[in-house]
């Protein structure tokens, strides 16, 4: 069984000497066979050589355990981008013309917002919310999503935020506010990249 197709997914230093102690294992028995050699050496042979294949095939297990991990996070890097590329400013009109809006839209933006870098007093009136959200330029809150790096968001922010939208579920949410379930979406995705990047550190 060769495993030769997927070197790209490995060190390549670690991943020939691994091929090279399992080809070396799998010659010696050979070798061994073609001298006519005791059956007792030849167990042992054996031994080693499923001893230096199982090796290798557990290093491959975690390499590519590694590399799906990745394709994970990437995917799910792609899924925040692509949701606020998707924002459009109808949705933001939206959530700004809340004179006294429900609980759930409120929640869901001051998980938003702390995950941007804002304290969760800040948020707590929502005519502050409402004047985070109207600013445009630098400051806009589309833009502010875009140049959001997981690097940047804490991890004490990531789970306060986390905790506060537990509480609800997505539909739930649609069914309020498609606004609001465009930033909810976001900030979950954050939320998971920030805490994924916590616990593999």
């Amino acid at each position: 069984m060769h495993f030769y197709p997927l070197i790209s997914c490995l060190e390549p230093v670690e991943f020939q000497e691994a091929q090279e102690e399992e080809k070396q294992a799998e010659d010696d028995l050979n070798n061994h066979r073609k001298k006519g050699g005791s059956s007792d050496e030849e167990s042992k042979l054996k031994t080693r050589h499923k001893v230096k294949k199982h090796g290798l095939e557990v290093q491959l297990a975690k390499e590519l355990g590694e590399a799906n991990h990745l394709l994970t996070r990437l995917r799910r890097l792609e899924r925040i981008r692509h949701e606020i590329l998707e924002l459009k400013q109808s949705t933001v009109a939206e959530i700004r013309s809340y004179q006294s809006p429900p609980i759930i839209v409120h929640t869901v933006m001051t998980s938003t917002f702390l995950v941007l870098g804002h304290k969760e007093k800040e948020t707590k009136d929502w005519k502050t919310v409402q004047a985070l959200v109207g600013k445009t330029g630098k400051e806009g809150l589309k833009r502010r999503c875009l140049q959001c790096k997981p690097e940047d968001v804490s991890v004490p922010a990531a789970k306060r935020a986390k905790d506060l939208m537990s509480k609800f579920e997505l539909d739930e949410i649609r069914d309020v506010s498609a606004g609001a379930a465009t930033f909810y979406v976001w900030a979950i995705a954050m939320i998971e990249e920030v805490l994924d990047r916590a616990s593999t550190d």
